[in-house]
């Protein structure tokens, strides 16, 4: 099974939206990171199966949260670059992709 990093910009964005969600409501901020969790694990089993967003990079939606993980894939490792708000302009998160 390949390795799964996550960067620094992934994990202060996983910090930032649980952080979001636990002042909108205790405990949701856990059931967030939980989802985010299920998700990167999927990702991990099956990298292949997540679409390609742009060149080099797949993207998997989070379940019930307006999210999505934008991530690379080598022959030995799963590089989780971001994770993204679906409302945001994804120039936004193409751009950050691009200064990964």
């Amino acid at each position: 099974m390949r390795r799964l990093i996550l960067t620094s910009k992934a994990l202060a964005d996983i910090r930032e939206a649980r952080r979001w969600y636990e002042r909108q409501r205790k405990g949701l901020g856990e059931a967030f990171e939980q989802s985010v969790d299920d998700v990167l694990q999927s990702i991990r089993q099956r990298p292949q199966s997540y679409a390609e967003t742009a060149p080099s990079f797949r993207r998997a939606l989070v379940p019930r949260y307006p999210y999505r993980i934008l991530f690379s894939v080598d022959q030995d490792t799963i590089v989780v670059v971001l994770l993204v708000h679906t409302a945001r302009d994804p120039e936004v998160a193409l751009s950050r992709l691009r200064s990964h």
